[in-house]
């Protein structure tokens, strides 16, 4: 068998001819590098280390804005609640001492008031008095003699009737600025008095006279006197 000319051909890369054809086998699974990571179906990434600063940043941040809204409000609560205070203070003050003003005035006017009546009153009384019957008849006439005094509540009267005369102590209950009530109780004497009654004295036009009445109890009901009593 002759050849063509030329330099003998190269065999084909390749199993030798004749030999079976198929898949290479590779090498058993577990050999081998591993595969290389292409970031998927591995593990997470390690978290970044900015996110935990920046959370320290907002918080204090969140911190340093209550505290300014806290110094505000109690800057604010001084300058106006602290001063309406100080001024309801001073109102309150100024309206107490305006009171104690008003109050010392009228205490003043009021004893003005009571020394000009006491001087009014002051001095020794006498008159002659009409008595009534309970049931408004006539029944007598006396005298009636009573001093008063300014600086106090008791003093003595005397009544003068036909029969003679009582002597009485006497307690000024109630004191206006033109009327006295008076309350008296017999002592002494010789008269027909009752024992007990009441006197009125009441400021009249004159500042020399007074009007007088005197109630007495009867077994049958009251018995009123009454007269004008001039200044001694």
């Amino acid at each position: 068998m002759s050849h063509p000319p030329g330099p003998y051909p190269e065999p084909q890369y390749g199993p030798p001819p004749g030999q079976p054809q198929g898949t290479p086998q590779g090498p058993p699974p577990g050999y081998g590098p591993p595969p290389p990571h292409t970031g998927f179906g591995y593990g997470p990434p390690p978290p970044k280390k900015g996110g935990s600063g920046l959370i320290v940043l907002l918080v204090a941040g969140a911190a340093f804005v209550i505290l300014a809204l806290g110094g505000a409000v109690g800057y604010l609560w001084l300058w106006s609640g602290g001063d309406s205070g100080n001024d309801n203070e001073s109102r309150s003050s100024g309206t107490d001492s305006s009171n104690d003003s008003q109050n010392s005035g009228t205490g003043s006017e009021d004893d003005d008031s009571d020394a000009e009546s006491d001087a009014e009153f002051e001095g020794d009384w006498s008159g002659s008095m009409t008595q009534y019957d309970p049931d408004g008849s006539y029944a007598t006439d006396w005298e009636f003699q009573i001093s008063l005094l300014s600086d106090s509540d008791t003093g003595t009267a005397e009544i003068t009737l036909d029969d003679g005369s009582c002597t009485l102590d006497y307690t000024i209950d109630q004191e206006y600025a033109d009327e006295l009530h008076i309350s008296y109780e017999v002592t002494g004497g010789r008269g027909s008095c009752v024992e007990t009654g009441e006197i009125t004295l009441s400021k009249s036009d004159s500042e020399s006279t007074l009007d007088a009445e005197i109630a007495v109890e009867w077994p049958d009901g009251t018995s009123l006197s009454e007269g004008s009593l001039i200044r001694d």
